[in-house]
């Protein structure tokens, strides 16, 4: 998964720095900054994300797992703590027992 954030093109704003003294006495000032703030914040575009692969639809992945798929998950001894495994090499191993796909997994994390 590749994270890249696009940005709009625009001309630089000037903008003034300044501090302001006896803050407590100027709540409308303070509103203006913050509402300032929120406005700059508005005009950044959402970060997106490009995958290399395509993704598996989300209805498919969310859909109930057949009776027969139920049961046999209460029959299959999973793997218990006793196997002396990290965490990511525990789940590779258990998908690979149920026959779930690991697309691309980073061997080198391990």
């Amino acid at each position: 998964m590749q994270y890249i954030q696009t940005k709009k093109k625009k001309q630089p704003v000037q903008v003034q720095i300044r501090s302001l003294e006896d803050a407590e006495k100027n709540p409308k000032q303070i509103q203006q900054w913050i509402n300032n703030v929120n406005e700059l914040h508005k005009t950044r575009p959402p970060p997106t994300v490009q995958y290399t692969k395509t993704m598996p639809d989300i209805e498919l992945l969310m859909q109930e797992w057949a009776p027969e798929m139920e049961e046999a998950f209460g029959q299959i001894p999973l793997p218990g703590p006793e196997m002396d495994l990290s965490l990511g090499d525990y789940a590779r191993m258990v998908c690979t027992m149920l026959d779930l796909s690991l697309i691309h997994i980073c061997r080198c994390r391990r």
